[in-house]
């Protein structure tokens, strides 16, 4: 069944608590839609309805905890301000606006009981100081055009998992990632500088994704306070030598490394390099040759230009 219109016939389920008519080309909803639904309905789906504008029946939903409106098209964020005000910020705990087409950041700073909110592939460059609640513990941003992370992660203290990836961050500013964090993908990023105050703090930290990053330099501390990291991704970097700032890892940790330049691998090796290569077992990422013709392994295990001589 596809539903071209809105069926009146909902009003007259009173109890109702779940509405699902997401891929129906509704495109628009009557602003008394949801009137007799005021007190029951909790989770909403309207994915991909067509809708171009903000339904103003949402703003009367009183106890609405679930609302997916992905894959529909919402230019105008002014438009969000009807619900912003209404008694729905006081319920919702979870917004999926994921393929809005959005520009511009909405104002959520009102829903402070919102949990997670999805507005991932959109074209949002600019989020506004204030525009997100700090209640929040899961916020999908990937495939935007932020240039930054937003400002107002910050004063996430409950923010556990963040994910901005295929984005444009250039850089990481010091303590803009809150210390709540357990999740965190940056790949696909511009971001060629790991400093060591970038993830300071982040000591709850298990999953660090920044592949395919022009990553050129990563201080020898970067790591240092990321004591539960269990997964980390460096592949595609621009690294022109084994970071030092790997040997403050845990030793069980997964590694993912590859460089698009020429790893140099110069001798005498660092006495901190080989013992963390011994400590995990010369990690099979590294199996591979230098750029000056040795193998990568010898020269974690102290063999420094001996695989290079004998060839």
């Amino acid at each position: 069944m596809s539903l071209s219109s809105w069926p009146d016939w909902i009003s007259d389920f009173h109890l109702l608590n779940t509405l699902d008519l997401s891929l129906n080309p509704l495109n628009s909803i009557p602003d008394n839609a949801f009137n007799n639904l005021k007190y029951s309905l909790l989770h909403l789906y309207l994915s991909g309805t067509g809708l171009t504008h903000i339904p103003k029946a949402l703003s009367i939903l009183t106890n609405l905890t679930s609302l997916d409106l992905n894959n529909n098209n919402f230019t105008d964020t002014s438009e969000f301000t009807g619900i912003t005000a209404s008694t729905l910020s006081e319920s919702l705990s979870y917004i999926d606006l994921n393929s809005c087409g959005l520009t511009r950041m909405p104002n959520f700073s009102n829903f402070m009981r919102l949990d997670t909110i999805i507005l991932s592939n959109n074209r949002i460059s600019d989020v506004p100081t204030g525009s997100l609640p700090s209640s929040l513990t899961s916020v999908y941003c990937l495939n935007n055009s932020l240039s930054s992370v937003p400002e107002d992660v910050a004063s996430m203290s409950r923010l556990s998992v963040l994910d901005l990836s295929y984005n444009r961050i250039t850089g990481i500013e010091t303590d803009s990632l809150p210390s709540s964090l357990t999740y965190l993908r940056l790949d696909i990023n511009n971001v060629t500088i790991i400093t060591n105050t970038t993830f300071r703090n982040l000591n709850l930290l298990s999953t660090l994704d920044l592949s395919f990053n022009p990553i050129s330099e990563i201080s020898p501390a970067a790591f240092s306070d990321l004591v539960s990291l269990e997964s980390l991704n460096l592949l595609g970097s621009h690294l022109t030598e084994i970071p030092l700032a790997l040997t403050r890892l845990n030793p069980d940790i997964h590694l993912y490394f590859t460089t698009t330049e020429p790893l140099s691998c110069p001798c005498p090796a660092p006495q901190v390099l080989i013992k963390w290569a011994s400590a995990v077992g010369t990690p099979t990422v590294f199996q591979y040759f230098c750029g000056n013709g040795q193998k990568a392994k010898d020269y974690l295990s102290g063999q420094c230009g001996q695989s290079l001589a004998a060839a």
